[in-house]
C-alpha cells in the first residue's frame, strides 16, 4: 500500500502543550479510505528523531509528502521536512497547505521544496492528488490545487466548494496516534491544556468565523464562513474521549465556539445530560457573551467551563472600528462583569500598537489595564497578572496586581517578544529584516513585498512568527506588549 507522509511540526520549542494533530488525523483518515497508508510523525513526540524517522520513510518511495500548519514555529519544522524530502529524492512530490500557503500562490510556490499548494478543505484534494501523481492523471483538474509549469509559471485549478456539514468526514481516528502522549502532556512533562486537570485534550468541531476582523487569518482563509459537525456527532465523540481515554478536560480549539448558539447549547446540554464531570475552555467573542441569556451563562458554568478567552484587541473604540472588531471598548468591560457575576474565569487579550501612534496605543492599553486590574485586584487578590515580558525577558512595569513574565513566552519563543503593530515595518524594512535573519510577522492580506520578505527568510532557513495575523516589531528593537488580563 503506497504511503502518504504527514510531518507534524512543533508549536513551540521547547514543547509546552502536547496538542493532538486533529487536522492531520482527519486528512490521514481520508487518505486511508482512499487506499493509502498514512504515516504521521510528530516532532513534539519524536524530538531529535523527527528528521531521521522522516528520512527513513522518504527512502521508502511514498506517494506524497503533505506539510501543513500555522505561521510561526511550525513552519521551521515543516520547511526542514520538505527540504529533507527533496534531498533524499528530488522527484518526491511535496504539497503544502494550512494557514498561509493557500493565500499567496506566487510566494507559496516560489521555494524549490514546494511542488503543490492546496487551498480550502484538503480532505478530498490529497487523495485525488496522490492518485493523479501515481496514475498520470490531470493535475490541473483537481479542485483547490495549484502547481508550477516547467517554465516556472503557476497554474491554478478551480476552487473546491466548501463542505459545510463536517459529519461527512466522520469521527477523528484517534487510534492512529499515541493518545496517551497528548492527553497526559508527555507523561506530565508539559503543561496541562485545561487548568485543574491532569488529563486533557484539544478538540475542534467547527471551522471558520463570521467575524469581520480585518487582521485575522480566519477571515481570509474561510471567507467569513462557518462549518460544523452536528451536536449529536460532537457529544458522541466527547463521550468517547471521556469514557475510553479518561479525559478530564477539553480545550475547544474552535475559532469561536459560540457561533451557532443553538448548536453550542445542544452540545453543552449533551455534556450535562451525560453525567460526566469535566472541565473545558474555549475562545469567544465579547459581543456574543454579552448577548447570552442568564440561563445560557449558567449552563456554561454548570457544565464545567474553566475559562473564556477573548480577543479584545484594543481599549480604543476608534481602533476597534478601524480593524472591524464590531464592538466598542465599554463592551469589553461589560463582558468581564458578566463573567465576574457568576465567578467565571475570563481572559482578555490586547494588541499593542494598532494605532499609527504606537506609543500612544501602548499607553492607552496600559492605562486601561492599570485601572481595570487595580479594581479587580482589590476584589480578588492574586488573580490579575500580565502574560508577557519585554525583549530582555524583564517584567512589564506599571500595572497593579501580580505583574510578571510568563514562562510560556520565555526563551523558547523569542520571536513572539516584539511590539505588535500594523505599522511597525514597511515593505522595504521588512525585506531587509528578513534577509538579516530576523523573524517576521505580517498581515495575511498585506503587501506582496511582505510575503516575499517572509519567503526570503524561509529560503535563508528561518521562519516567520505567527500571532493572530498582525505584524510584529522585531524582538530587541522595541519593548514587547502582549497583554493578557485574567479576571
Amino acid at each position: 500500500m503506497p504511503k502518504i507522509i504527514f510531518p507534524v511540526p512543533r508549536e513551540e520549542d521547547p514543547v509546552i502543550f502536547t496538542f493532538a494533530p486533529l487536522a492531520i488525523l482527519r486528512l490521514a483518515k481520508m487518505a486511508q479510505e482512499a487506499g493509502y497508508e498514512p504515516v504521521i510523525l510528530d516532532a513534539k513526540q519524536l524530538k531529535g528523531d523527527f528528521l531521521p524517522r522522516l528520512e527513513k520513510e522518504y527512502k521508502d518511495d511514498p506517494a506524497l509528502v503533505w506539510c501543513s500548519g500555522k505561521l510561526g514555529r511550525q513552519l521551521k519544522d515543516l520547511i526542514a521536512a520538505a527540504k529533507l524530502a527533496k534531498k533524499v529524492n528530488p522527484d518526491l512530490p511535496v504539497a503544502f497547505g494550512g494557514w498561509y500557503y493557500p493565500l499567496d500562490k506566487k510566494a507559496s510556490l516560489a521555494p524549490d521544496y514546494v511542488d503543490y499548494v492546496v487551498s480550502g478543505q484538503a480532505e478530498r484534494t490529497i487523495p485525488e492528488l496522490a492518485d493523479a501523481l501515481r496514475q498520470g492523471g490531470d493535475l490541473k483538474s483537481i479542485k483547490g490545487l495549484r502547481g508550477k509549469n516547467e517554465d516556472g509559471s503557476i497554474w491554478e485549478a478551480p476552487e473546491r466548494e466548501w463542505e459545510r456539514n463536517l459529519d461527512v468526514f466522520g469521527f477523528y481516528p484517534f487510534d492512529m496516534i499515541d493518545m496517551e502522549f497528548y492527553i497526559s502532556g508527555a507523561g506530565g512533562r508539559c503543561q496541562t491544556m485545561v487548568a485543574g486537570t491532569k488529563r486533557s485534550i484539544n478538540y475542534t468541531y467547527s471551522r471558520g468565523c463570521h467575524g469581520m476582523c480585518s487582521f485575522c487569518h480566519t477571515t481570509a482563509i474561510w471567507d467569513r464562513g462557518w462549518f460544523s459537525h452536528t451536536p449529536e456527532h460532537v457529544v458522541e465523540e466527547l463521550n468517547r474521549l471521556i469514557t475510553e481515554y479518561k479525559v478530564e478536560g477539553i480545550d475547544f480549539h474552535d475559532t469561536n465556539m459560540l457561533t451557532g448558539l443553538s448548536r453550542a447549547r445542544k452540545i453543552l446540554e449533551g455534556i450535562r445530560d451525560s453525567g460526566h464531570k469535566i472541565r473545558w475552555k474555549c475562545s469567544v467573542r465579547v459581543d456574543q457573551v454579552n448577548a447570552l441569556s442568564d440561563e445560557m451563562m449558567e449552563l456554561i458554568r454548570d457544565t464545567g467551563c474553566a475559562e473564556f478567552a477573548t480577543g479584545a484587541e484594543s481599549s480604543s473604540s476608534r481602533v476597534l472600528g478601524i480593524v472591524a472588531k464590531e464592538v466598542v471598548a465599554t463592551e469589553i468591560v461589560d463582558c468581564s462583569k458578566r463573567c465576574e457575576k457568576i465567578r467565571h474565569p475570563f481572559v482578555v487579550f490586547f494588541h499593542g500598537g494598532f494605532s499609527r501612534r504606537t506609543q500612544l496605543g501602548r499607553q492607552q492599553s496600559h492605562a486601561f489595564l492599570h485601572g481595570y486590574a487595580a479594581q479587580h485586584h482589590a476584589q480578588r487578590p492574586g488573580r490579575i497578572f500580565l502574560l508577557h515580558a519585554d525583549s530582555r525577558n524583564a517584567p512589564v512595569q506599571g500595572l497593579r496586581g501580580e505583574v510578571s513574565a510568563s514562562a510560556r513566552y520565555a526563551g523558547g519563543l523569542p520571536y513572539l517578544l516584539g511590539l505588535r503593530s500594523q505599522h511597525a515595518l514597511g515593505g522595504r524594512q521588512a525585506a531587509e529584516a528578513a534577509e538579516n535573519g530576523h523573524a517576521l510577522l505580517f498581515p495575511l492580506r498585506h503587501s506582496r513585498r511582505l510575503h516575499e520578505a517572509a519567503h526570503a527568510r524561509q529560503r535563508a532557513g528561518g521562519y516567520c512568527a505567527e500571532n493572530s495575523g498582525t505584524p510584529v516589531r522585531l524582538a530587541g528593537a522595541q519593548p514587547a506588549l502582549r497583554l493578557s488580563l485574567r479576571v
